[in-house]
């Protein structure tokens, strides 16, 4: 049985009209179909801030759970 590779793409822009989104998913239904596990972490998806500083910077009461519940899944 070969080994399954774990893939996290990704996908920076946050712009209305992106296109390069269709690439990211192509590549991701790639890695499925060749049955790695394959992650996209997509800040619109994620409703992610755009960070100008370190995770270690924010109030840890405020934003860790809002940070950690996304961090997790990509560890």
């Amino acid at each position: 049985m070969k080994k399954k590779l774990k893939f996290a793409i990704l996908y920076g822009s946050t712009r209305k009209k992106r296109l390069g989104i269709r690439l990211v998913k192509y590549l991701h239904n790639q890695i499925l179909k060749n049955r790695h596990i394959s992650n996209i972490i997509d800040p619109l998806h994620y409703k992610l801030p755009l960070l100008d500083k370190r995770y270690e910077e924010f109030n840890k009461k405020k934003n860790s759970c809002r940070y950690k519940k996304h961090t997790k899944n990509f560890r």
